[in-house]
């Protein structure tokens, strides 16, 4: 199965990672470039992800990690995937309502 997952951070790494882990193939999306050149390092930055377990899955080529917005956009409308998530915050503001609008 094909997986994209857009948000790199405490959620979307971890899930992006054990789903490559069970054979999935994975597309991380994030973007802060440094996050994905520390990913495309093998450096986590999340505690639920060991590094060793992020480079096992970097380099069997389960899983990929990307900063450019095109290449991502393609990878789900060229390619659609089986699977995408958004593993985003969700900006809030001091009303306390969702406020969702950057996500669509």
């Amino acid at each position: 199965m094909k997986i994209v997952v857009a948000g790199q951070g405490y959620v979307g790494l971890p899930l992006a990672v054990r789903a490559a882990e069970v054979g999935h193939r994975v597309v991380g999306y994030d973007v802060d470039p440094h996050r994905v050149q520390q990913l495309t390092a093998g450096q986590s930055y999340v505690r639920d992800v060991a590094s060793a377990r992020l480079c096992a899955v970097l380099d069997s080529g389960a899983y990929s990690a990307t900063a450019d917005g095109a290449y991502a956009v393609s990878e789900v409308m060229i390619r659609p995937p089986d699977t995408g998530v958004f593993a985003c915050p969700e900006p809030g503001k001091r009303d306390q309502q969702n406020h969702l609008a950057q996500a669509a």
